[in-house]
């Protein structure tokens, strides 16, 4: 014999069924809910951080190429290829000759400030590329005193205006490595279109 409260029980039971299985799907609504968040947030948190690292990257890399170019610049007028003007009388020459000397001595050191400053931060092949750059000038600016200011001539002469070439050639491989490099940061940040044109500009 089924007592009132076992009727009762049975009365209830597709209720309860129905209220626990509400009960579960939202929580697993829930969850999931959560973890679509959790999934959200570290991805976003990923995507900030390497944003950050591409924008530091990106100024140091732009600070540096100002640098190394105004010195490759200045440097490829100690030895210049081609036609290159010089004042026609000797004390003007003298003169012409130190001027150039200073600048090139004043954006050198600008330029190894700079390298030296973010070494640590930079890719060691790249590294590489800028120091290679660095020594050749300076080899170039130690000659041109030799040569010019204080006026004493030497076989290497020769080497210095071929060198000019080398170091003009040495920055245009340089700058293509940065490109592709700087490129592949700013695909790794998953970056829009209208801000990787942005930066390419």
């Amino acid at each position: 014999m089924v007592t009132w409260w076992q009727s009762l029980l049975i009365s209830m039971a597709p209720a309860a069924i129905a209220a626990f299985a509400a009960w579960y799907v939202a929580y697993c609504q829930i969850r999931n809910t959560k973890r679509e968040l959790q999934v959200k947030y570290e991805n976003e948190n990923r995507l900030h951080i390497s944003k950050m690292r591409f924008d530091t990257e990106f100024s140091i890399y732009k600070e540096l190429c100002e640098k190394f170019v105004t010195m490759v610049f200045d440097v490829m007028n100690l030895f210049p290829e081609g036609i290159y003007f010089e004042p026609p009388d000797e004390q003007s020459k003298q003169e012409y000759h130190l001027q150039l000397y200073k600048k090139c001595e004043s954006s050198f050191n600008e330029a190894n400030l700079a390298v030296n400053k973010y070494a640590c931060f930079i890719a060691k092949t790249i590294f590489d590329e800028f120091v290679a750059i660095k020594q050749k000038c300076v080899i170039q600016i130690n000659w041109f005193f030799q040569y010019q200011v204080r006026h004493s001539s030497d076989d290497k002469v020769t080497e210095c205006f071929l060198r000019t070439s080398e170091i003009r050639q040495d920055l245009n491989t340089m700058m293509e490595k940065l490109r592709q490099h700087i490129s592949s940061l700013n695909n790794s940040t998953g970056a829009s279109k209208e801000e990787k044109n942005k930066n390419a500009d």
